[in-house]
């Protein structure tokens, strides 16, 4: 998490890659209230899956090296609840 709020906006790919997804990058430690949301890793877990960008070298991009032990969990639960809407 700490990549995602701290380090994301500085990589100039993940930046092109949030505003193709519609994702708001933190940009760093401080955020206001209404902003917290977006903090954490479901907001670019699930913008990542629904627009099927949900790829290792994406997931990398926005939410750092260790992302598989980072958001593993997030991600698989984002996955399995598009893939069940679509299936409905």
């Amino acid at each position: 998490m700490i990549y995602w709020n701290e380090t994301a906006h500085t990589i100039p790919e993940a930046r092109v890659l949030a505003v193709q997804i519609g994702l708001d990058i933190p940009q760093g430690i401080f955020c206001h209230y209404a902003d917290a949301p977006k903090r954490l890793l479901g907001y670019p877990t699930r913008q990542l899956v629904i627009s099927r960008e949900d790829t290792p070298s994406n997931m990398n991009l926005l939410l750092g090296p260790t992302w598989g032990v980072d958001a593993a969990g997030v991600h698989r639960i984002w996955r399995n609840a598009v893939l069940h809407l679509e299936q409905q």
